[in-house]
Formats: C-alpha cells, structure tokens, sequence
C-alpha cells in the first residue's frame, strides 16, 4: 500500500531547472518534478543522504527533506469527508504516542481550505 521513498523539496527559479536536474540524478534521483514554485525530488531511501547532500553543496535551498511513506495508490476524498479525515488526521499527529501519520488520500483543494 505504502513505498519508503525519500522526498526532498528545493525552491528554484526556472533558471535553475535544468541544473537542479543534472545535480539530482547524477546524485542518484529517481525523478525530478516540477512543483509550482520549487521541485519535488525522489529517490530511493538508501541514496536519499546523497542526493541531499549534492543539492546542498551546488548551493540549493532545501525546503524540507524526509524519507515518507508515499502511497501506491490514492482516493480521491472531498466534502464532508474530506473535513472528518482531516479533523482524525490531526488528532492522530497531536498524539504523543504517534510517531508517523500516512495515508493515501487525494483530499479535494477547497476541503482543505474549509476545514
């Protein structure tokens, strides 16, 4: 249901595309993808330090680095249900006894604006 997969993300203009690619998979990366105003990097979670390292020491901001569960698969959630899984979603992360909350939901963008 789940796959480990490291995730770093890099804030970047479009002049620094093509050199956040190069430096990523020639790091090790499994893909690059463009994410707005930054790029989402993938890789696999024994080369996850490496590809890190090479972005930091070209000199790119790393917004946030972590090795995740990403899901296979997802469901498409929205409405009143998308709400309550938030709400639980929540609930779980403030529980001092939860190390890591993951789940395969692709909550509709104004559910998550009204929650």
């Amino acid at each position: 249901m789940f796959h480990k997969k490291g995730l770093i993300l890099v804030e970047a203009d479009a002049a620094e595309e093509e050199r956040i690619f190069e430096v990523a998979l020639e790091a090790g990366a499994e893909d690059v993808a463009s994410m707005g105003e930054g790029f989402e990097i993938t890789t696999e979670p024994e080369g996850f330090a490496d590809v890190r390292d090479a972005l930091e020491t070209n000199g790119f901001s790393i917004v946030s680095a972590e090795v995740a569960n990403v899901p296979e698969n997802t469901q498409a959630i929205a409405g009143a249900e998308a709400i309550k899984l938030l709400k639980l979603l929540d609930a779980l992360e403030d529980d001092d006894d939860v190390q890591t909350v993951s789940a395969n939901a692709d909550i509709a963008e104004e559910s998550m604006t009204s929650a």
